[in-house]
């Protein structure tokens, strides 16, 4: 029996007799209620471990046999029991166990940084959780970092999981060294600029916002610049710039004249606390003290300055008048050269005919040197100079190279005699000659032996002489400070027109060659005003030849017995029709004209007639600016013919044997002078005597060495001379 009941049987025997009995089975097989406490759970990292209780019985039996009524439970799954009650029942239930203790992802974003000046904060960011823990115990997501050093969080999930991270913030916060280069500078007129250079940084900003690491300063003060690394940091230093530009005061140097033979002139300049620097005739130059000699008299003018920390005075100018006793003595003489190389003429006493003559050579009012003349010149001695040596030759300084007007004359040391044609304008500019080419060299003789006179409202016509290659290449010209009116004319070198400005005006004549070398000469023109009758006096003149040595005659004032006047040459077609020819001084001595008592006798001239001048031309000749007309006027040109007739100069026949010349000797041939005394003289370009020979009776064939021995290379200038034929040739010495 399973169930509590009653229960009967009928028990039929073999008769069939039937008996019946019963019996009572009580019962007691409830079965429990097994029930597990809780009936479910869910494991996290915030509860790791639940506790299971099984009731509804006596005893208890877990699935892993354990038969306590509790079980603590560490691990998903799922958890039965089997209850079993007093009377023996039994039961079973189970639970089951989720489970959720994944960790986070702990994550602090960036995961490195650097502290700079430019970036002094980072902020770091933490995520993966749902809460967070610094280990300053902030708890913020998002911390602001403003130190080098590890920074670590601590990341709480939802499910009570934690994790853990860091990251490494660097810092590079190192100020830079400010540095200025010089620490400190003083301005000085040497050196009026100081470069100041920043250094220790990447970038730099200057007090004025500039930002170049070098700076020029032209002014004192305080500069200061903000130095910048490439960190972002920034560092600042100054400089303090001094000045010591102060112009000193003028040397108090005085003026004074002494005599001939005293005692050296110290010149010293007491206010001065730097160094005297001057500058003194023939160019000489010097520190200190200037010291005068005495031995030659003169005026000796000197320039000074005072230099202070390099600053330089406005010049002092003083000048030591050494006076000599007075020389006297009947004198002539000429300035019959002047260009950019030499200052050339002569002088003599016609008292003391064989003695050389000390002369001052002045630019201005200024002596700046003292030489003697005593250069020898064949045509001095022809025209009965004494020894015929007269002449002078004075190199040019450098220090009147400087592209200014120099107005140089020459006089008779110890007297008032000034050599005629003085002065001589000059204007010079250094020259830089490209490789070993050689300058141009000046005509010989120069445009400045006749000074050109014009006349405003009148024609005007003067041909410039040409320059000489010494390479033997073509010349370009210009001509500088031209008054309105007239031009220069090229190739033909001719300044021609109507000036309508009156004046006198220097004129710098200058030729370049084709590598670009280039000499100069400068010269006067004298413009007279438009009146024709403002030059009046007692006036006396001839005109006398005119063929192909030129239009020759003489003119002179009774009034004014030692002044030159100036001739104007003009033809007139009909009454009133003139056309000018051009104009010359005459200012050139004759001593038939001294003999006659015509003041100095320098009162002759030359001037050479145009090339469109043809034979049988009638010129006039008049005094400029005055309507008196020369005796003798008009007087018809002749050339061509009776130049042909009288100097057959085709006869006389020059070879020079070997040219250009290799050597120390000239070779000649000379054919046609049989019979006829022979002159040979030979002078550079600057009219200087190189040599001369003569030959009393020269063969039908003459043959001839003439020595260069010692002379420069360079271009030189032939002439052989009969009494009546003239042959001219150049010859280029090699070496």
């Amino acid at each position: 029996m399973t169930s509590a009941g009653t229960y009967s049987v009928t028990v039929t025997a073999g008769n069939g007799c039937t008996a019946w009995a019963s019996v009572v089975i009580g019962g007691d097989s409830q079965a429990p209620t097994a029930v597990i406490t809780p009936s479910s759970a869910t494991l996290t990292c915030a509860s790791p471990a639940v506790s299971l209780t099984a009731s509804g019985g006596s005893t208890y039996r877990w699935e892993d046999q354990s038969t306590n009524a509790v079980r603590s439970i560490t691990s998903a799954g799922t958890y039965s029991v089997t209850v079993t009650a007093g009377n023996g029942c039994t039961a079973w239930a189970s639970v089951v166990i989720g489970g959720d203790s994944q960790a986070p992802t702990a994550v602090i974003t960036p995961s490195s940084a650097t502290l700079t000046c430019a970036s002094p904060a980072v902020s770091l960011t933490a995520s993966g959780g749902s809460t967070y823990r610094w280990e300053d115990q902030s708890t913020n997501a998002v911390r602001s970092i403003t130190s080098a050093g590890t920074y670590s969080v601590t990341v709480t999930a939802g499910n009570g999981c934690t994790a853990w991270t860091s990251v490494v913030v660097g810092g590079d916060s190192q100020a830079p060294t400010a540095v200025i280069t010089p620490s400190s500078a003083t301005l000085t007129c040497a050196s009026p600029a100081v470069s100041l250079t920043a250094s220790g940084g990447s970038t730099y900003r200057w007090e004025d916002q500039s930002t170049n690491a070098v700076r020029s300063i032209t002014s004192a003060g305080t500069y200061s610049v903000t130095v910048t690394a490439g960190n972002g940091c920034t560092a600042w230093t100054s400089v303090v710039v001094g000045s010591q530009i102060v112009t000193p005061a003028v040397p108090n140097l005085t003026s004074t004249t002494v005599a001939q033979g005293a005692p050296v002139v110290n010149l010293t300049a007491d206010n001065c606390a730097g160094t005297v620097t001057w500058t003194g005739p023939g160019g000489t130059s010097g520190t200190g003290s200037i010291l005068v000699a005495t031995t030659s008299p003169g005026t000796f003018s000197y320039q000074a300055t005072c230099t202070v920390y390099g600053c330089i005075s406005d010049p002092a100018s003083v000048a030591v008048v050494v006076a000599s006793p007075t020389v006297t003595g009947s004198f002539d003489g000429f300035i019959y050269g002047a260009d950019c190389s030499t200052f050339r003429g002569w002088v003599w006493d016609r008292n003391k005919p064989n003695t050389a003559i000390t002369i001052d050579i002045l630019d201005g009012t200024t002596v700046i040197a003292t030489i003697s003349a005593g250069e020898f010149r064949q045509d001095l001695l022809d025209a009965g100079k004494g020894n015929g040596k007269h002449a002078f030759f004075w190199s040019i300084p450098t220090n009147l190279k400087d592209g200014l007007a120099h107005s140089l004359s020459a006089r008779v040391t110890g007297n008032t005699f000034v050599l005629k044609d003085s002065p001589k304008a000059l204007i010079c500019s250094p020259n830089t000659t490209p490789g070993g080419n050689k300058p141009p060299q000046p005509p010989v003789p120069t445009v400045l032996i006749a000074p050109l006179v014009a006349q405003v409202g009148v024609p005007f016509s003067g041909t410039l002489v040409a320059f000489t290659d010494p390479e033997g290449g073509a010349l370009t010209y210009t001509l500088t400070g031209l008054p309105a009116g007239l031009s220069l004319e090229m190739p033909n070198r001719i300044i021609s027109g109507v000036p309508t400005q009156a004046g006198t005006f220097v004129l710098t004549y200058q030729a370049t060659d084709g590598p670009g070398a280039s000499n100069s000469v400068s010269f006067q023109l004298t413009v007279n005003p438009a009146e024709t009758t403002t030059v009046t006096g007692s006036f006396e003149g001839y005109l006398d030849k005119l063929d192909c040595g030129g239009i020759r005659g003489w003119v002179w004032d009774r009034n004014k017995a030692n002044t030159p006047l100036t001739v104007e040459f003009y033809t007139e077609s009909s009454p009133g029709n003139i056309t000018v020819l051009g104009s010359t001084l005459a200012n050139i001595y004759r001593q038939d004209l001294k003999d006659a008592g015509k003041g100095n006798g320098a009162h002759a001239y030359n001037f050479t007639a145009p090339a469109g001048l043809t034979n049988g031309t009638l010129v006039l000749a008049r005094i400029l600016g005055s309507t008196y007309l020369l005796k003798g006027s008009p007087k018809a040109y002749q050339c061509a013919g009776a130049r042909l007739s009288a100097e057959p100069i085709e006869d006389l026949q020059v070879a020079v044997l070997g040219n250009p010349v290799v050597g120390d000797q000239v070779e000649l041939e000379v054919r046609g002078a049989a019979g006829e005394r022979l002159e040979i003289q030979l002078t550079d370009l600057q009219g200087r005597a190189v040599a001369h020979q003569t030959v009393e009776k020269p063969a039908v064939v003459e043959r001839l060495r003439i020595s260069v021995a010692g002379q420069a290379p360079g271009l030189l200038l032939l002439r052989v001379n009969t009494l009546k034929k003239t042959k001219a040739l150049s010859i280029l010495k090699a070496n």
